[in-house]
């Protein structure tokens, strides 16, 4: 889901957000529910969503907050603060799954690319450069 490709939103020169064409308010990057006078980075807005789908694949679950605002206590302390770690941990004792084990790469990883503040993010340079990204351990399947 990409807002950017949204062919029904709004193409404005002057880099304000487009209007989201999706039904899940969570990966609507944090900017676009804030304040805009930083403008629309459109590519910061797809890495938000990138970190979003990794978080779920690797954790096999969604990111567990409604929608990138400040009052979503989870959002906060997943994005705002950067405890990905904790905010598994609260996953797994809540669902009684299996422990899930993140290497600290992919935590690190996670945080720069769900980091609320989009100046702070990576940009798509930085995550294809990571050292997790980079791993030899980290392979596509041979066989779909």
């Amino acid at each position: 889901w990409s807002m950017r490709f949204n062919k029904n939103a709004p193409i404005d020169e002057d880099k304000t957000a487009p209007i989201p064409g999706g039904s899940c308010p969570q990966f609507v990057a944090p900017e676009y529910f804030g304040s805009l006078t930083v403008g629309w980075d459109g590519f910061a807005a797809d890495l938000w969503a990138s970190g979003l789908m990794l978080y779920s694949m690797v954790v096999s679950s969604e990111a567990l907050f409604m929608a990138p605002v400040q009052e979503d206590k989870t959002f906060v302390e997943l994005c705002v603060k950067g405890n990905v770690t904790d905010c598994v941990k609260k996953f797994v004792n809540s669902t009684k799954r299996d422990e899930i084990v993140l290497s600290d790469e992919l935590v690190v990883l996670l945080e720069t690319m769900l980091q609320a503040d989009p100046k702070k993010r990576y940009s798509l340079d930085e995550v294809m450069d990571h050292p997790w990204v980079k791993s030899e351990a980290v392979m596509a399947p041979s066989v779909w």
